[in-house]
């Protein structure tokens, strides 16, 4: 449109509803000493706007038996077609009048606190907090940690700052999919956003941390431990940042190699060593994820206390020998099946297809990249899966992260490096001593 916001339409009239999603696009917000804000921009960009109240809104949204969810840069909604132009009204104002009330930001913050301090006591968000943190660096977006004292900081202003700054329509994306067609979308869409200028942006926040640059690997691997003491179990996570973005030519081929090590079949090499051949788990799983910014690999499962080093060693034996090994023609051939499977069922929901039809814009995609996807997934071979496994996988350099009880597992994990060192960390990624720490 004239204001810059783009529209897609992508017609399906199979049954009479119609899905809509606004995304705004921008580089990842560093939250500063105010992490945990953007947490809730989600649940509060639909708490009330400068005509209606959360109350008012919620009581419109059921009254039209519709759906509608926040997130921190847009929202998703759908509904009947024959309720949708009153549903797209609603939408347009919340996208544009916004006010996060401050009754519902102090709720919010409230829940937040509460979510943050039952961290503690679960060791799958311990492990993916501190894993997160020492993937990335804490002075990065995607490494940065709420704590209460982060959340206590943050004030109503800065989601509204956020707002102001990044919902703005030069950058923004709309997405209808289902019973509409071109004339129609382009039609609400002119009605309801065509005269839209942008908010009146907010000045940046002199105190805003400014970004890192994207995470580099480290010069040579590390064990890191979160203790957690009279913990049965440890939580084990082989972790660390890659550059990989969607649009990468061997995209295709790192979520085959994923899949085939362990990305969610029960052949997985994973799953068939950890589980199955030693019966250490009930589940290890692996992923790899593209992103524009900064991507990453993570492996791992949960364990008995005294299984934690052979465990970990396993992972990292399996991230190996995958990478340095070609794979076997029937591995291929089981993930491809399994891949394709999914990727038609995926196409049933139309949260999928608002999702496919907009990464073709935002990642510089060709126009056919879905349209492909089965083609060029039936012509990925052994030769480029260990390419890719070489170019993505770097057990030397990775992080062996445990979160468990130190006095029975720490100890053991000193064999995992040729130092013999393990550092220690918080439940907040920050390190207990800035020493490494030999042994238990």
């Amino acid at each position: 449109m004239k204001n810059g916001m783009c529209v897609i339409v992508v017609e399906d009239r199979k049954i009479p509803i119609v899905s809509l999603q606004v995304r705004f696009d921008h580089a990842p917000v560093p939250q500063g000493d105010k992490v945990g804000f953007l947490e809730l921009m989600g649940e509060l960009l639909t708490s009330g706007t400068d005509g209606k109240t959360k109350v008012e809104i919620d009581e419109e949204v059921d009254s039209i038996g519709a759906k509608l969810m926040g997130s921190t840069d847009g929202l998703y909604a759908s509904c009947l077609t024959r309720n949708f132009p009153q549903l797209f009204k609603l939408i347009g104002e919340v996208v544009t009048t916004s006010n996060f009330p401050e009754a519902e930001f102090a709720k919010a913050k409230t829940r937040l606190v509460s979510q943050i301090g039952a961290r503690a006591d679960d060791p799958d968000q311990i492990a993916e907090v501190v894993g997160h943190a020492l993937t990335f660096g804490k002075q990065h977006p995607y490494g940065e940690v709420a704590s209460e004292a982060t959340v206590d900081r943050m004030e109503r202003r800065d989601l509204l700052n956020y707002y102001q700054r990044f919902f703005q329509p030069a950058s923004g994306y709309l997405v209808l999919v289902g019973d509409i067609n071109e004339e129609e979308g382009m039609a609400m869409a002119e009605a309801t956003f065509g005269s839209w200028t942008g908010h009146e942006q907010a000045p940046a926040n002199g105190e805003e941390a400014q970004m890192s640059a994207a995470p580099v690997l480290l010069s040579e691997k590390r064990v890191a431990f979160v203790d957690r003491p009279g913990s049965g179990q440890s939580v084990i996570k082989v972790v660390f940042p890659l550059e990989l973005k969607p649009n990468d030519p061997m995209a295709l081929h790192a979520q085959v190699l994923n899949t085939i090590l362990g990305g969610g079949v029960f052949n997985a090499r994973l799953m068939q060593n950890l589980r199955e051949d030693k019966g250490y788990t009930y589940g290890a799983y692996s992923s790899i994820e593209s992103d524009r910014w900064a991507g990453n690999f993570s492996a791992g499962c949960s364990v008995r206390n005294e299984v934690t080093e052979d465990a970990v060693s396993q992972i990292m034996m399996e991230v190996t020998r995958i990478r340095d090994e070609p794979v076997k023609a029937d591995e291929l051939a089981l993930a491809k099946s399994y891949m394709a499977g999914s990727f038609a069922r995926s196409l049933e929901d139309p949260r999928t297809v608002a999702r496919f039809a907009l990464n073709t814009f935002l990642y510089g995609l060709p126009a056919e990249h879905y349209e492909t996807y089965l083609q060029r997934l039936e012509a990925v071979d052994i030769a480029g899966i260990q390419a890719a496994a070489q170019r993505f996988l770097h057990p030397a350099q990775a992080t062996m992260l445990v979160v468990s009880d130190k006095a029975e597992v720490m100890g053991t994990l000193t064999g995992l490096v040729s130092s013999g060192r393990v550092q220690e960390f918080d439940i907040n990624g920050d390190p207990v001593n800035r020493d490494a720490i030999k042994g238990a």
